[in-house]
């Protein structure tokens, strides 16, 4: 064993020596954006204890089945690394490289799950397989990467022999290894970061190679913390080739863990206990303790569901532009544009009711589809929400019904309802999705001091009934709770449903697309001004383009009064 982890080591460092060239050099850091992110990455405080821990049950006794194992001989391991001649230069090394630690990992954890005592010393029994999960394109290169640059992503995933059932357990990250760069790593993680203080708010500041080192690293964690949220996984690791970046979500989801581990440094040649600090060792020890941890709980991933969103405007948030039908790995629903956008590798699962990824993916409901809902009309064919409907809308009072029944329900951000991150003087929007019937929506949440003013809202929309689905989005009631909902230190009491009206004119400000949209502006204000409205809170955040009907919309009344 000790020859074997010796063997592996050595090739590792060699792989590593021939990969030095900055195969990458030109790449950039890939955005976070769209991404869920931690509000902490703090350092673990018992990370190599735990490591010591497996190590010290497979390898109890002198009998270990480990110890009496026979492993590949040392020619057996370089073929491992080195198996086939570089094709495309050193990007080829790069990927071998990172395939003789997976299948020397993989050795150990079939010589522990295929002896009788080792399996039951460390608790447990089933299969595990290594290996990217099914991607909508098939592909494992980012859509977005600078030429040359590999962002590869696996997973672990484990069956269960007594729980007869396959899930992943570990999410992987493969970066380059000069992407980012040891001392990069080791400068950003110095100390724990919170990345909405530490980065986030702080995009416009000078860089010095501290802050430079946090918003790479912190974007590199946050990319695979998204994976992993979304996918149900709490351990997951960075792999650079020099340095291994491990990662333990906690029972609080917006609570990440690090331990760093540099290979190079750690192990000793004079000294073979050192061994357990080579990557094969540390990735190993590493695989147990998350089989040993299992699933998540549909709690978590209902507290998982309330993280906030990487976006470099939040206004982002509400962007469903049509016209992608590519369909994720747990269903046939086509995502939103702005989540193929930035999620073109995500993993969505779903799994024993869980839905948290599923509202993330869910298109808005058609302007017809919810004037059907208000007026008691037939469906509309073109809602991409039209399979889950059924037959025929339900009533409208039931629809109200349910809707106060979910949100009391769970009386905070839940798979059923999130966040858009767009909070004004009046309330916070919502995304809110009916799991039963498949209705997505919007709400406006709202503290019981606002209530008159959305009451003075919703009485605009009602005056202006024969424009909603034109100029201005439907309206669909309001809702009270019993209990209020909880939500960063707001109670929300009341809530005003309505129908998405589109994206915000203040994210195309610079695009070559927003000269269209004068017009179309100019239009939903004479249509407004017919009615005898006059809106008198023109700004851009409150003139949204919507795909669905390529117009403007418009919305938030509170300020508006009769001529």
């Amino acid at each position: 064993l000790r020859q074997y982890l010796s063997s592996c080591h050595h090739m590792n460092q060699a792989a590593q020596s021939l990969t030095a060239v900055a195969v990458c050099s030109q790449a950039t850091a890939l955005e976070p954006d769209g991404k869920l992110y931690p509000e902490q990455i703090a350092p673990s405080p018992d990370f190599m204890d735990k490591q010591l821990e497996v190590w010290n049950l497979v390898l109890a006794d002198d009998n270990s089945a480990l110890l009496q194992m026979l492993f590949p001989s040392m020619e057996k391991v370089h073929d491992e690394y080195f198996s086939m001649e570089p094709i495309n230069g050193e990007l080829t090394l790069c990927i071998f490289e990172r395939l003789g630690v997976s299948k020397a990992v993989m050795n150990l954890l079939h010589g522990v799950l295929d002896d009788e005592a080792l399996s039951k010393a460390v608790g447990l029994s089933g299969n595990i397989t290594y290996g990217p999960l099914e991607t909508p394109d098939d592909s494992s290169f980012e859509d977005n990467a600078p030429p040359g640059f590999e962002a590869h992503r696996s997973f672990c995933v484990y069956s269960n022999t007594e729980g007869g059932r396959s899930f992943p357990i570990v999410g992987i990250e493969y970066r380059p290894s000069d992407l980012p760069k040891v001392e990069e790593i080791t400068a950003a993680l110095a100390e724990s970061i919170f990345p909405e203080r530490d980065v986030i708010e702080r995009e416009g500041d000078t860089v010095t190679l501290v802050s430079g080192s946090k918003q790479m690293v912190t974007a590199t964690i946050t990319r695979l913390f998204d994976c992993m949220v979304k996918s149900g996984v709490s351990y997951g690791y960075v792999y650079t080739g020099e340095a291994i970046i491990f990662l333990e979500i906690q029972d609080d989801p917006s609570i990440v863990t690090y331990h760093v581990s540099i290979p190079g440094n750690d192990v000793s040649n004079e000294d073979e206990s050192t061994l357990h600090y080579s990557a094969v060792g540390q990735i190993f020890a590493f695989i147990i303790r998350a089989m040993q941890a299992g699933p998540r709980s549909a709690e978590w991933h209902d507290r998982a569901a309330s993280l906030d969103v990487w976006r470099s405007s939040y206004s982002e948030a509400l962007l469903d532009i049509p016209g992608s039908s590519r369909a994720t790995s747990c269903g046939d629903e086509a995502m939103d544009d702005v989540d193929a956008e930035y999620e073109d590798h995500a993993f969505w699962m779903q799994s024993d009711g869980v839905i948290v990824s599923d509202i993330r993916q869910r298109r808005y409901c058609t302007q017809e589809c919810l004037l059907g809902l208000t007026n008691a009309e037939p469906l509309d064919p073109d809602c991409p929400n039209v399979d889950k409907h059924g037959s025929a809308h339900i009533d409208n009072m039931e629809f109200l019904s349910i809707v106060q029944d979910l949100l009391s329900g769970t009386r905070q951000v839940s798979g059923c309802c999130i966040s858009l991150g767009l909070k004004g003087s009046l309330g916070t929007m919502f995304k809110v999705m009916i799991p039963s019937h498949g209705y997505t929506f919007v709400a406006k949440g709202v503290p019981e001091k606002n209530l008159p003013r959305l009451l003075r809202e919703a009485d605009t929309y009602t005056r202006l009934k024969d424009l909603q689905g034109g100029c201005v989005p439907v309206y669909l009631g309001i809702i009270q709770l019993e209990e209020t909902f909880e939500h960063k230190n707001s109670a929300l009491s009341h809530f005003m449903l309505l129908s998405w009206a589109g994206r915000s004119l203040e994210t195309w400000n610079r695009s070559s697309e927003s000269y269209g949209f004068a017009n179309s502006t100019r239009r939903a204000y004479m249509e407004l001004h017919s009615a005898g409205l006059l809106h008198n809170d023109a700004e851009p955040r409150n003139m949204l383009y919507n795909p669905q009907l390529d117009r403007i919309m418009l919305v938030d009344f509170e300020r508006a009064s009769i001529y």
